[in-house]
């Protein structure tokens, strides 16, 4: 069915419908239903769909399109257990748009982490540098301090 591995959750609870919508590239994925309601199914508005093209699932994971007014609006069944709806951009562009735009994100993220592990690294260097630098420092200033002390002991 639906792949969510690494998808942006877009969730949300709507007059006792949970809604939450997946998003990895182009694509997203919904999941709703309704809390405690037993074998029961409602109907149920999702909204925001402006130029998507939609799919609806039932548990057999048979699937029939789902159309869309003029204002965004599909309807869908729902009941105790999840239904899915699988969304695509109907155009090209907007399905080449979010694509590009979700690995542009991905690379983003990648050498957010890389340039985090760098400056953690560097971190620890300069750390460690920093302590050196400080006990040389120490050593040094002690060993200026008894100079000092033996060279006034032997003016006494």
């Amino acid at each position: 069915m639906a792949e969510l591995n690494g998808a942006l959750p877009l969730g949300r609870v709507e007059n006792g419908v949970f809604e939450y919508r997946f998003r990895t590239g182009a694509n997203q994925s919904v999941y709703a239903w309704v809390d405690g309601c037993g074998n029961l199914v409602f109907p149920f508005i999702s909204s925001g769909w402006t130029d998507w093209k939609l799919t609806v699932y039932d548990q057999a994971g048979n699937g029939m399109p789902v159309s869309v007014d003029e204002d965004g609006n599909a309807v869908a069944t729902v009941g105790s257990y999840p239904s899915l709806m699988q969304a695509s951009p109907a155009s090209f562009m907007s399905r080449l748009s979010l694509s590009l735009e979700d690995t542009l994100n991905g690379w983003k993220e990648s050498a957010l982490r890389s340039l985090g592990g760098w400056a953690d690294e560097q971190r620890v260097v300069l750390r460690q540098k920093g302590s050196a630098l400080l006990e040389q420092g120490k050593e040094r200033a002690a060993s200026w301090f008894k100079q000092l002390i033996l060279d006034l002991v032997e003016d006494l």
